[in-house]
């Protein structure tokens, strides 16, 4: 499955783990400096650092499961293929 290939391409490229790494540590830096002080302002930016952290998880789930639907559509594939076309 194209998408799969893809993906697995994209989640294991070097610069693409540095790149997801780096945004990672700047974001929970900037968690961890972030003095809580009661304002409005404070929480929202609060708030946001947590949004920006589970979009990057995200991203990296969405990775992971194109690569394992792929993988398993393309055993599905193979087994149907080794059977004559049953499942």
């Amino acid at each position: 499955m194209v998408m799969a290939a893809d993906a697995q391409q994209v989640i294991n490229n070097p610069s693409f783990k540095a790149a997801f790494e780096a945004i990672q540590t700047a974001i929970v830096r900037e968690m961890e400096t972030t003095v809580l002080d009661g304002s409005t302002e404070r929480a929202e930016s609060a708030l946001e650092l947590v949004r920006r952290l589970q979009t990057l998880s995200g991203v990296k789930r969405a990775l992971s499961v194109y690569i394992n639907t792929g993988k398993l559509i393309d055993l599905r594939t193979r087994r149907e293929e080794e059977n004559g076309g049953q499942s």
